[in-house]
């Protein structure tokens, strides 16, 4: 009996670490095309909106994905490259709440939400992040996260195979009201804060 179950044992432990997942964002990644996660979240209606709804403005570059899919979102530590607004410091490193995950391996947004690429800063609005739990949300969503050199298109996240061909995108939307909203803050932004 002994002899039969060491060899079981070990074979549904191997079969257990061949299933598991690869849970790493790539830019080969394909994306989730069977639904949508849709969220109930402020759009701004200027810059001054989303600063009064922000406690942090800061310019980040993105370290590591740490927690892919807590939730429908994932846990992304970021480093401060600038501070605008807020009491996160120069050079320090935080964490913040992405809303999005890996469902089966594939890429899934919470309302179009692109996810931070290495080797790319950002200016995000956060909220939270200063009590227990230590995790900043970028507010409002796609309208809480800047690229100076990315583009916006109108889109949808079901146009693109993989998050290569997303990530060359700073905001989609599927209407050109929302895209037009998007750019006129962007421009603020990159005014105000570059």
């Amino acid at each position: 009996m002994k002899k039969v179950f060491i060899p079981l044992l070990f074979l549904l432990i191997l079969l257990a670490s061949c299933s598991a997942p690869d849970e790493k964002l790539t830019k080969d990644t394909k994306i989730f095309k069977e639904g949508v996660i849709n969220a109930d979240y402020q759009v701004p209606k200027n810059l001054a909106e989303l600063e009064s709804n922000s406690e942090d403005i800061v310019k980040v570059k993105l370290l590591q994905n740490k927690e892919i899919g807590k939730g429908n979102n994932t846990i992304s530590e970021v480093e401060i490259i600038e501070k605008y607004k807020g009491n996160f410091k120069s050079g320090a490193t935080i964490d913040i709440s992405e809303p999005w995950l890996l469902n089966t391996g594939e890429y899934q947004a919470v309302e179009n939400y692109i996810a931070l690429e290495k080797g790319q800063e950002y200016i995000l609005f956060l909220s939270g992040g200063h009590d227990g739990d230590k995790v900043s949300s970028i507010t409002s969503l796609g309208y809480g996260k800047f690229n100076k050199t990315l583009k916006e298109q109108k889109a949808s996240m079901n146009d693109f195979d993989t998050v290569g061909e997303v990530q060359k995108y700073d905001f989609i939307s599927n209407t050109n009201e929302e895209v037009l909203k998007y750019q006129v803050i962007k421009k603020q932004v990159l005014e105000k804060f570059n």
